[in-house]
């Protein structure tokens, strides 16, 4: 079986930018006010995006639980160049979805962040062979905690988050740089532990700023139930990123080997 780091950074942000931002949201009034309204309407952007953002976790964990459960399909999907093509399976997922978002193209962004999600979660199977039930439910519930109160900030703030989310993606670009560089260079468990606090720091702050983007999002005129349904899709791949990134680095800290 190959190498497999658990904690390896699963963040695509940086493929979802300013730019991005601005392509999907072409041809809409922005009349934001921070009123809360539309934010609880069930058919609101944020809305959509947390129930796609709950399903793929859940497609994720019984992906991953089904393919653990066979330890011979978990030693082949890890073997040879299988390993790598999961990978490119997953950036290939990740692109997808943002070509279809920019597109405005609904069923090509919905099979691109399942697809993901799928991928993801035959990535993860090998965390059910590594560690135990009891940690892996602890390091998730954690994650949801965190997670939800960061969330729940990003909806109820008065304050503008631009700044802050500017922070947290050039804090996150360097964090990689870090993390490439112990890997290859430093190999120091010290160093590891640090980058994978301040990762945590990072992705909580990330869902705060997403969580606000979207409410900011769904306050839109102009745009159809399509519309809406396609950036609901384009949050739900920010939060689910926003999410696994914190629960892998939690794991990091609260993980116990299987014996």
């Amino acid at each position: 079986m190959a190498d497999y780091n658990p904690y390896k950074d699963y963040s695509y942000k940086n493929a979802y930018d300013d730019g991005m931002e601005k392509d999907i949201m072409d041809g809409y009034d922005e009349p934001y006010e921070d009123s809360g309204a539309n934010i609880i309407d069930l058919n609101s952007i944020l809305v959509r995006a947390f129930i796609f953002m709950v399903i793929a976790l859940g497609v994720t964990a019984f992906v991953a639980m089904y393919v653990a459960s066979d330890m011979n399909m978990v030693i082949r999907l890890y073997s040879g160049y299988n390993y790598i093509i999961l990978i490119v399976v997953e950036f290939a997922m990740v692109f997808l979805t943002q070509y279809a978002v920019n597109k405005k193209n609904l069923p090509l962004a919905i099979i691109g962040f399942f697809g993901y999600s799928v991928a993801t979660g035959i990535m993860f199977s090998v965390i059910f062979v590594v560690f135990e039930i009891g940690s892996i439910a602890n390091a998730f519930f954690i994650t949801a905690a965190l997670f939800l109160l960061m969330a729940v900030y990003g909806i109820i703030t008065k304050r503008d988050m631009d700044q802050i989310g500017d922070y947290a993606i050039m804090a996150l670009l360097g964090i990689i740089v870090v993390s490439f560089l112990n890997m290859f260079v430093f190999e120091s468990s010290g160093l590891d532990w640090i980058v994978s606090a301040v990762t945590v720091v990072i992705f909580v702050c990330l869902t705060a700023y997403d969580t606000w983007k979207l409410k900011k999002m769904s306050a839109l005129k102009g745009a159809d139930k399509e519309t809406k349904l396609v950036l609901g899709v384009y949050g739900a791949m920010e939060l689910y990123l926003d999410f696994i990134n914190i629960f892998l680095k939690i794991l990091r800290f609260v993980g116990r080997a299987r014996d």
